[in-house]
């Protein structure tokens, strides 16, 4: 369900001085990233900002950094790696923002994007959340807003359709890849790498999933929000540059199988419990192919740099595979 808007971005009121926006930070084992991060908060004079780090028991300096370099920031400190879900709701618990704004470490705001989303929340009271741009770190777009998974999507996406046919609306309709992500829209759910909700909203939706580890807990929440009434919008005036998965990225089987746990949550959750069969068939059948494939293009690479690479995408498909049949899939 995606409504694009013809109307006119509206001419923002000024942003009340004494109106709080917490900001939120889960921070893993990125800490040369999320000192960049809070630098990229410092930018944002305008605003009263209440700022937030969650360190999920990071084995780097990140604690130390932020004690050292930013006193004004709030840090929690795990004693484990409880998932992105419960790290958030700890704050949740704690803040006292008119506005939140989730931000991942590895994310750095571009100046007056906080100050263009909360402009945006106060002149649509029917937006419940709102989510900016985001961009890779050589400045390409980096898709972050999704429709609603289904069956169909998962089918497109499982497959690789969605990559062969990036432009098609029907092959790109989850990721949205046929849309240039220049104009305001109304959208099902965006990543909450960066996302900003409206306390309201937070108050009438409820916090994160804590059954989700880590990734659909966005989607999940947009999903309640929907379901509550609230719209969420993307605001392409607002900018981030995001690297993306820096916390996962030495543990990329361990990723994907996270990925998919929280995606079978949410199909259990909302109304796919009696067709889970159809849509684990659909994985196991794309994460067959993808073993095949990546098979052959080991077998065929004859340096032994690339070889190792496509050797580890090999070892990371096939550990998805064999986990769908432990008990923990």
């Amino acid at each position: 369900m995606v409504i694009v808007l013809k109307k006119e971005i509206p001419k923002y009121p000024k942003i009340k001085r004494d109106e709080k926006i917490s900001v939120i930070i889960v921070s893993y084992n990125v800490v040369n990233l999320l000192e960049k991060c809070l630098k990229s908060l410092t930018y944002e004079t305008k605003l009263l900002l209440d700022i937030w780090v969650v360190d999920n028991n990071s084995g780097d300096e990140s604690v130390n950094m932020v004690k050292e370099k930013f006193e004004q920031v709030n840090l929690i400190e795990n004693k484990e790696n409880v998932g992105f879900a419960c790290a958030v709701n700890k704050v949740l618990k704690l803040c006292d923002g008119d506005y939140i704004f989730f931000i991942n470490p590895d994310a750095i705001i571009k100046k007056n994007s906080i100050e263009k989303l909360v402009d945006f929340l106060r002149s649509n009271p029917e937006a419940g959340a709102v989510a900016p741009k985001i961009l890779y770190p050589d400045n390409s777009l980096q898709l972050s807003c999704r429709t609603f998974p289904n069956i169909t999507t998962q089918f497109l996406e499982s497959s690789y359709l969605f990559k062969l046919f990036p432009k098609s609306r029907f092959f790109g309709q989850y990721f949205m890849s046929w849309w240039d992500h220049n104009s305001l829209k109304e959208i099902d759910w965006a990543s909450g790498s960066a996302l900003m909700i409206k306390i309201e909203t937070l108050d009438e939706v409820g916090f994160l999933d804590k059954e989700m580890f880590m990734y659909s807990e966005d989607t999940d929440w947009c999903y309640r929000c929907w379901k509550k009434g609230w719209k969420i919008y993307y605001l392409p005036e607002a900018n981030v540059i995001h690297y993306d998965a820096q916390s996962a990225k030495n543990s990329e089987a361990n990723r994907l199988i996270q990925v998919l746990e929280s995606r079978y949550h949410f199909f259990r959750k909302h109304g796919y419990k009696n067709r889970m069969y159809i849509i684990k068939a659909i994985v196991l059948s794309g994460l067959l192919g993808r073993i095949i494939i990546s098979f052959l293009a080991w077998l065929l690479t004859f340096s032994k740099e690339r070889k190792i690479v496509k050797f580890e995408n090999l070892k990371n498909f096939y550990q998805a595979f064999l986990w769908h049949f432990s008990k923990k899939s």
